[in-house]
């Protein structure tokens, strides 16, 4: 997810920055460093923004190929 879509979806969601904070227990610089791309965002902060927002997070499981010999 990029910064761009970070701020999209909590604009749509008529949050502000402070109010996503509270949401997802950062503060507001954080937020405002994930939207602009200075800081990013775990994968466990994503899922709390997308779930703040109103959006239903499903993480994939990643498995490692077997490498031929």
């Amino acid at each position: 997810m990029s910064n761009m879509n970070i701020k999209s979806l909590r604009t749509e969601a008529g949050l502000s920055q402070q109010a996503l904070a509270r949401l997802i227990g950062v503060d507001q610089a954080t937020v405002s460093r994930i939207e602009r791309g200075l800081q990013a965002a775990s994968i466990g902060q994503v899922k709390k923004i997308a779930e703040a927002c109103g959006y239903e997070v499903r993480l994939v499981k990643l498995r490692q190929r077997k490498r031929a010999a």
